[in-house]
């Protein structure tokens, strides 16, 4: 009887204790990165499978992205950085012009610019920008949410977050064909079908994109001859490393595309408005910096509201000096450590954060596009650790980006919300102001050269510049050369007004006459704040007749 009655507490207490083991057991397989015995947790074990059979998942959850990302960037309004390679891809001749023309003078090699002039081919219209990168966003979506050796719902996190769906996909720059290169470098790279060419052409879109591609090139060049590569041993206690030929052939073209790209992002003329390498400031206070932006762009973290969101990402880790003080440096050793079970991914996560501290640190500092590819190396990295190496899996890698992937989704949320408020720039306003009849017909002064660009890539007509002698929808050397002072602005409006009877000047300040002779109409001002800070005023300027 006694017996019976220790059976049926036990049984009771199993039975009290099942959920408990349910959720025990859903927690360790979320640790583990995908579930040992799915059958155990059916309702999780969807949303943690971490290999796909086929694509209906990708797509399923691809087709939202896509019109999440028309919706997005028919709400976004291009700013300078975005809309001068579109000009210059547009008015070039050719892939020849692109590579040899006035992109030479941007500081960025040809890829992205060769990518817009093949669809500028098809339409002049702004929108073709706009469809290049969603396009390519698209299908680096697609490829993460079918590849990535991930648990469904992080794929999903991830693919949400801030950097995937607003930092690299809203905004039309060139750091888009390094993330489309690297994915589907990731998608590819694997030990049982290797597709070398596919994987090499990647490589070589890496590095055609940025100074920050082509760092990422090389580190993930290690990944592919470790993939192509192996020691043997020999007789006598050697040891020989062999090295497949298409690794050999590929390793040289990827060489071969860096070394191209560094070669076609030199300026050939110096430029007097920005200085040269400066290797003093790889200092400690430099390296201090750089662990801080990594932290700013990988745990993005924004206020909500806040127009300027986007080009202030300390904005809430600022207000924990202590905090930014150690978590930064333990932030990228986690991130080592979370590579430490492949050494090649280690190795070239390390290589690369030596390389990208040092482009920021002593080429040029950058804003969070630059930044981000930190962690951009770190996700592909952890991809292409999970894809090659299939049962090195344990809690910390899955950890980390879960964590990342919610701090993403704060920022994402943020963006979103902010970017349907206020207008990222207020170029498109002042494009429209200049296209009506009272100022068609009259020339067009750029009074704030860096940001002309952005007006002039929604219309068809030149302006005069204020600080050179260009007459274009564009300009040389972009936002890098020194601003024209206020009283060389009026003088060359003098210039200019001995010649025709009156201006449309387009400025970021208001104007302020120096002398009485001009006469000053405003007539736009655009409606602040801009997430850009793209503020424009639109004059009429004409010459008091003398007396």
């Amino acid at each position: 009887m006694m017996h019976a009655m220790k059976w049926v507490k036990a049984g009771r207490l199993g039975s009290a204790l099942l959920p408990v083991k349910k959720v025990l057991g859903a927690c360790s397989s979320w640790l583990l990165g995908v579930p040992e015995r799915t059958r155990r947790v059916p309702r999780l074990a969807w949303l943690l499978r971490s290999d796909e059979s086929n694509w209906r998942f990708a797509w399923l959850f691809t087709v939202p992205y896509v019109a999440y990302l028309i919706w997005a960037h028919a709400h976004h309004v291009p700013w300078r950085d975005e809309t001068h390679p579109w000009i210059v891809a547009r008015q070039a001749e050719g892939f020849w012009d692109v590579l040899m023309g006035d992109r030479r003078y941007d500081g960025h090699p040809p890829g992205w610019y060769w990518a817009l002039y093949i669809t500028s081919r098809l339409t002049p219209d702004l929108w073709g920008m706009h469809a290049t990168t969603v396009l390519l966003s698209s299908i680096s979506m697609l490829l993460f949410l079918r590849w990535a050796a991930f648990p469904r719902f992080l794929r999903l996190m991830l693919g949400a977050g801030y950097m995937l769906s607003y930092e690299y996909a809203v905004m039309s720059r060139n750091y888009i064909l390094g993330v489309f290169g690297a994915f589907v470098f990731a998608s590819y790279v694997q030990p049982l079908r290797p597709r070398t060419v596919l994987v090499t052409c990647a490589l070589i879109a890496i590095s055609l994109s940025s100074a920050y591609g082509m760092v990422m090139a090389m580190c993930l060049l290690l990944v592919l001859l470790a993939e192509g590569s192996r020691f043997t041993a020999e007789r006598a206690g050697t040891w020989a490393f062999l090295v497949e030929r298409r690794t050999v052939i590929a390793t040289a073209l990827v060489l071969f595309a860096v070394l191209f790209s560094v070669w076609a992002s030199h300026p050939p003329d110096p430029n007097p408005a920005v200085p040269g390498i400066r290797l003093e400031n790889i200092n400690a206070q430099g390296i201090t910096q750089f662990l801080q932006r990594t932290l700013w762009t990988t745990f993005p973290l924004r206020i909500d509201g806040d127009a300027s969101f986007w080009y202030t990402p300390n904005q809430v880790w600022g207000n924990y000096p202590e905090v930014v003080k150690w978590l930064p440096g333990a932030l990228v050793l986690v991130m080592a450590l979370c590579l430490a079970a492949s050494p090649v991914e280690f190795v070239a996560f390390c290589l690369g954060v030596v390389g990208f501290s040092v482009l920021q640190l002593a080429v040029y500092a950058g804003g969070v596009r630059h930044w981000t590819h930190t962690y951009l190396l770190f996700l592909v990295l952890c991809w292409t650790l999970r894809r090659r190496k299939p049962l090195r899996r344990g809690w910390l890698l899955p950890t980390l980006l879960a964590v990342t992937a919610g701090f993403n989704l704060q920022a994402e949320w943020v963006a979103v919300r902010t970017s349907s408020k206020y207008a990222f720039s207020g170029a498109k306003e002042a494009a429209e102001r200049l296209e009506q009849p009272d100022l068609a017909k009259l020339p067009i002064f750029g009074g704030s050269d860096w940001v002309m660009p952005a007006v002039m890539a929604q219309l068809s007509r030149n302006y005069f510049s204020c600080e050179t002698e260009e007459v274009n929808q564009t300009l040389v050397f972009h936002g890098r050369r020194a601003p024209c002072t206020p009283k060389d602005t009026f003088r060359k409006m003098e210039q200019l007004l001995e010649r025709y009877d009156a201006l449309a000047v387009v400025n970021t300040v208001p104007l302020s006459p120096p002398r009485s002779r001009f006469k000053t109409q405003l007539l736009l001002q655009t409606r602040p704040p801009t997430l850009a800070s793209e503020n424009f005023y639109i004059y009429r300027v004409e010459l008091k007749p003398k007396k």
